[in-house]
């Protein structure tokens, strides 16, 4: 028997166990670094898992490997507009059920006085307090919708380039009806017929401040709804010739159910201009109430040009 193979039999098996052993120690390692290095995904999967329904705190970002940092940092981009999401959708149901309390229960005694009223114009004249109250409770319920729909658009629209004269016909056409029943004259002036917003929102504005300057405007008077060019920016202004706003009430008109109830003036539920205001500020734009050449009030509200890269606004033409 040649002993140099046997020798060299040995030499072959040793190698292949060394090589085995090896192998076996790469795979030990390389597994211990994968768990490692995932032990902070499932740690966030835990967390994840374990969280109430409506939790939705940041993950940490700092103990994670730096390759996972970015991935946590934007999962915890999308916890935060959640989070925000659902703070507005909790305050609007409270801002809802506290604004249409009074006016049901309103409602209410209204329609049960009448019911026990026995002179009939006393009765007639309790219903038509009645029909008012609903016309009121149902403008709040709009204003209300409103404003959740601005939110659902703002959420899914991008902002564009606008026709104006496309864009604000639906709007002319809605307002119309009650311009004619309040003896009020529309008139339209596009010397700058275009805009960079979101639609349903600017028409949104738009209405409002017509329905104000409608209701607000004597018999005879006039509406102007206009659109100009200001360096780079597109000013649309709603005038009217009605009795206006003073000075010292111009800044609280904005803010949320701030009624300026005059006799003889229409009692409105105080959403219109605070809606204004919030449209403004999606679009960047800036409001100026001021005197009107028509006698009344002037509302402009300044929309600065298209955005260019990166959302910033792109340079005047």
């Amino acid at each position: 028997e040649d002993p140099s193979g046997g020798i060299a039999g040995w030499v072959g098996v040793g190698t292949l166990a060394t090589m085995l052993l090896s192998m076996a120690g790469v795979a030990l390692l390389a597994g211990g670094a994968v768990v490692s290095a995932l032990r902070p995904v499932v740690a966030a999967e835990a967390q994840l898992r374990a969280r109430q329904p409506f939790d939705l705190s940041p993950l940490p970002v700092a103990e994670a490997p730096q390759e996972l940092q970015p991935i946590l940092a934007a999962l915890n981009q999308r916890l935060a507009s959640a989070s925000e999401r659902l703070s507005y959708e909790r305050a609007f149901t409270a801002l809802a059920a506290h604004e249409l309390r009074t006016p049901l229960a309103a409602l209410r005694l209204q329609a049960q006085v009448a019911l026990r009223e026995v002179d009939e114009s006393r009765r007639e004249r309790q219903l038509g307090a009645l029909v008012g109250s609903v016309d009121r409770c149902n403008h709040l319920l709009e204003q209300l919708l409103t404003l959740a729909r601005l939110e659902q658009q703002d959420a899914l629209a991008e902002p564009a380039e606008l026709d104006l004269h496309e864009l604000l016909e639906p709007v002319l056409d809605d307002v119309a009806a009650d311009a004619a029943r309040a003896g009020v004259t529309l008139q339209t002036v596009y010397d700058e017929p275009r805009l960079w917003g979101r639609p349903f929102a600017v028409q949104t504005l738009v209405r409002n401040l017509l329905s104000n300057a409608i209701a607000y405007s004597p018999s005879g008077a006039m509406v102007r709804l206009a659109s100009r060019r200001d360096g780079g920016a597109t000013v649309l202004s709603v005038e009217d010739g009605g009795p206006g706003i003073a000075a010292a009430d111009r800044a609280r008109v904005f803010e949320r159910f701030v009624r300026l109830d005059r006799p003889g003036q229409p009692a409105g539920v105080g959403l219109g201009l605070s809606i204004v205001r919030s449209v403004a500020d999606d679009h960047r734009a800036s409001v100026e109430l001021c005197e009107s050449p028509l006698g009344g009030l002037a509302v402009r509200v300044s929309f600065p040009p298209g955005a260019g890269p990166g959302g910033n606004p792109a340079p005047a033409p």
